[in-house]
């Protein structure tokens, strides 16, 4: 049984969204590779970046999946060439949800379903900051009134990716969700 879901989205997040070569000073520079998948230019990514959502993933109790516009195309093209998620489900919108990230957004809602089937949830999305203002704007709750398990959404900057920063916090969070599941 997983008690903790790593929910990950691609573009922003893994690969950042900035032209190839210029990511920002946050992993080394010899870390950075281009997978050749997933458009003309390819998708950069740093593989100490993903070396530690390997361990992380790796932990008992943790699981992943998904949760990107790549859809099926994530473990199918992605998962292989960086060695992460290649068993992992994609999580797909439903016929009448936004691609948008404000009320109604599909990411939001298959974070919220798994939320509720887990313990504890990671979302990784660069798109959540706004989303979080899209709600403000509109006058509804966010994440913090779902019911079910912890939550740790992590917004990165789209055109950096995940920063040690944050993969810190989610090692510390996963540590912690996994420590308040081992009575049970």
């Amino acid at each position: 049984m997983s008690w903790v879901l790593l929910l990950l989205d691609v573009d922003g997040v893994i690969s950042p969204m900035a032209p190839p070569g210029s990511h920002g000073g946050s992993w080394p520079e010899a870390s950075w590779e281009i997978a050749p998948v997933g458009g003309m230019l390819g998708t950069e990514y740093s593989t100490e970046m993903i070396g530690q959502l390997r361990r992380i993933a790796s932990l008992p109790g943790v699981d992943g999946a998904w949760c990107t516009t790549w859809g099926p195309m994530a473990p199918k093209r992605l998962a292989p060439v960086i060695g992460l998620g290649r068993r992992w489900p994609a999580l797909e919108p439903g016929p009448h949800e936004s691609h948008f990230c404000g009320p109604g957004w599909w990411k939001a809602a298959r974070a919220r379903e798994e939320v509720a089937r887990h313990d504890a949830v990671v979302w990784v999305d660069d798109l959540i900051d706004p989303w979080r203002e899209a709600l403000d704007d509109a006058g509804l709750a966010g994440p913090e009134s779902w019911p079910g398990g912890r939550l740790l959404a992590v917004s990165p900057a789209p055109d950096e990716g995940l920063s040690p920063q944050d993969l810190a916090e989610i090692g510390a969070f996963v540590r912690h969700a996994l420590r308040a599941n081992e009575g049970v």
